[in-house]
């Protein structure tokens, strides 16, 4: 799921990663996540958003990266605003970046659904780093999920430096 970026500041064309966010992460970096993803790929969003891309084999994106200038109100409130109304809750998350915060799909048994993180947004360096992993069952707290943190750290490494 992809949604508009908060508006471009001054920050915003200083960052190449903001152009290309697959700079940030390898098919390598990705596949540790999820095996059987193809080569990335950059698309545009809302304009002139760009977002990186990882597909499985039939096309459709399972992994998906995203650089934007980081929302004074913090990583959470896009969250809040687009995935909270459907259902999710919006956690902190501790240990990465500045600010991060995780977007939680809530079990609900009669419909088959397991809780499953949909998004994870880091604030670092002026910027926030949105991966987000449609399709992939990550549950918090799971092994998965460890790892979706270090692919976010990761990112957000070569994003600072």
């Amino acid at each position: 799921m992809t949604t508009a970026a908060p508006a471009a500041t001054a920050a915003s064309t200083t960052n190449p990663a903001v152009g290309d966010p697959c700079t940030l992460l390898t098919d390598e970096d990705v596949s540790a996540l999820v095996p059987g993803v193809h080569h990335q790929k950059l698309d545009t969003v809302a304009g002139t958003n760009k977002i990186c891309e990882w597909p499985n084999e039939r096309g459709i994106p399972v992994v998906q990266l995203q650089v934007t200038p980081a929302d004074p109100a913090g990583p959470g409130a896009e969250l809040k605003t687009s995935l909270g109304p459907a259902g999710y809750k919006i956690v902190d998350v501790k240990g990465i970046g500045d600010r991060a915060a995780a977007a939680v799909q809530e079990a609900d048994p009669s419909k088959g659904l397991t809780a499953a993180v949909a998004s994870l947004v880091v604030e670092a360096g002026g910027y926030d780093v949105r991966l987000s992993t449609p399709m992939v069952e990550i549950r918090p707290g799971s092994r998965k999920y460890a790892e979706l943190e270090q692919m976010a750290s990761l990112a957000v490494e070569r994003l600072t430096h």
